[in-house]
């Protein structure tokens, strides 16, 4: 007998951050248990456990993400519109249940438990020094789901790659990613505060990073900057010398 393999994956958010809400402190939301794989027969029932803490004010979702993703329930209500589906919640372990009645070869797949909510920041480094006219990378680790918008900023105008910064984000999962900007060749104007804004449909959040000059180049990534710039001082020095020789000989 064919037995098809459902199995679930979890993208759970495990962060540290407290949010604080008209005087309230909430914990970010985490997935504390979800059902583990699960091989049926076909016309068999199915279900699936996602239990989440400290998630009231935001969206729980279940997905079927083997291509493009199909949304079966957001929050206690059933998006998919069959009828083998059924959802329900228990309060007492803020449980969700998925079930799956009469289940079809086309059931077969991946089934993830979601949480959606607004963006944390976090900033490893919140202040930072660099000598006048060398590089400096300024970073920002941003949660959220949906993934959001980031912005940079400086003096309240948005930057943009161009020849005096470099903005590259990277995401390490749908709900993580990193920011760097890069300040190239720092000039003096560009001393001072920068902020990092991510935004999603349930929020927005910011965090700063302080830029400050000093005598002295920090590595990295000032060490890749003296290092190219020591092979150019070489170079330099050998076609000198090598014209220097030049001359001698045809002197002669």
């Amino acid at each position: 007998m064919w037995r098809p393999s459902i199995s679930n994956c979890v993208w759970s958010t495990l962060l540290l951050a407290i949010f604080v809400q008209q005087t309230l402190a909430q914990r970010t939301p985490t997935i504390s248990y979800i059902t583990q794989e699960q091989i049926k027969d076909i016309g068999g029932t199915v279900e699936f456990d996602c239990s989440v803490q400290y998630a009231k004010e935001y969206n729980v979702l279940f997905l079927k993400t083997d291509s493009d993703p199909v949304f079966l329930s957001t929050g206690s209500t059933l998006v998919i519109k069959d009828s083998r589906f059924s959802l329900r919640y228990d309060p007492n372990s803020s449980t969700y249940k998925l079930q799956i009645k009469d289940i079809q070869e086309t059931d077969a797949g991946t089934y993830t438990c979601q949480v959606e909510f607004a963006p944390v920041i976090t900033v490893p480094r919140p202040r930072l020094g660099q000598a006048l006219q060398y590089d400096m990378d300024l970073e920002c680790h941003i949660e959220a789901y949906p993934p959001p918008a980031i912005v940079w900023t400086k003096d309240d105008i948005q930057l943009a790659n161009n020849q005096h910064y470099s903005i590259s984000h990277f995401a390490t999962a749908d709900e993580y990613t990193d920011s760097t900007l890069r300040v190239i060749t720092v000039e003096k104007r560009q001393y001072g505060d920068y902020v990092c804004k991510a935004t999603n449909r349930f929020g927005e959040a910011e965090a700063r990073v302080n830029l400050f000059e000093t005598i002295i180049p920090v590595c990295p990534p000032a060490c890749g900057q003296a290092y190219i710039a020591g092979a150019e001082d070489v170079s330099a020095t050998s076609f000198a010398l090598v014209g220097i020789l030049a001359a001698l000989l045809f002197a002669r």
